[in-house]
């Protein structure tokens, strides 16, 4: 079982259940979680929470996932700006993937996400290069 002890997960999710699903899941593999029901809300916790990976919604209420990934590479602290992202999201055709991958994420989950998967992805991009 692939362990995420360690990471810190910033996950933005306004369905109740599918938050905490997706939470009960990444803390079962180690992580731990800061979980947030809007953009604005995780935005302004940013720098508290100093996030190893993000794992954000798109269809948010008020200000959607692209617009949060958006102002968070616009963010001036450099590792602000490169931090690991990925959408989860209901829209999941080849158009939706290739738009959150163009708006600053890094991967691309269809729901309902597969938590198996979905620490997969969050290892393979937090891992650090060997040296």
């Amino acid at each position: 079982m692939t362990s995420l002890a360690g990471h810190r997960v910033m996950l933005i999710e306004d369905h109740e259940d599918s938050r905490e699903l997706l939470a009960a899941a990444l803390q079962q593999y180690g992580a731990e979680v800061a979980v947030f029901g809007t953009a604005e809300e995780a935005f302004q916790a940013l720098g508290h929470v100093q996030p190893s990976v993000i794992v954000a919604d798109i269809a948010l209420p008020v200000e959607d996932g692209y617009s949060l990934i958006h102002r968070i590479r616009s963010h001036s602290a450099e590792a602000t700006k490169t931090l690991p992202a990925i959408a989860v999201t209901a829209y999941s055709s080849t158009a939706d993937r290739d738009a959150a991958l163009a708006g600053g994420f890094q991967s691309h989950l269809s729901k309902p996400v597969d938590p198996g998967l979905l620490v997969e992805v969050i290892h393979r991009l937090t891992r650090r290069p060997s040296r």
